[in-house]
């Protein structure tokens, strides 16, 4: 399922790699006078699920409704 956004910003973020078609969310936070802050929200994929498949007492849930 690709998402990918025809917005200009979100364009430039894929194209300078920084947010791809798993990402779910960009939120820039600028706030006066300080360095902007990015947060990416992604949906969850295999790759993702090896790495927390390694911590200690993760439990992982499949929600496939896709909401």
């Amino acid at each position: 399922m690709a998402k990918v956004s025809a917005d200009p910003v979100f364009g430039a973020l894929h194209a300078a790699g920084i947010a791809d078609n798993n990402t779910r969310r960009v939120v820039i936070d600028i706030q006066a006078g300080h360095l902007p802050v990015v947060y990416i929200e992604r949906f969850g994929d295999e790759q993702l699920l090896n790495v927390v498949q390694t911590l200690q007492g993760v439990e992982i849930t499949r929600d496939e409704g896709g909401k």
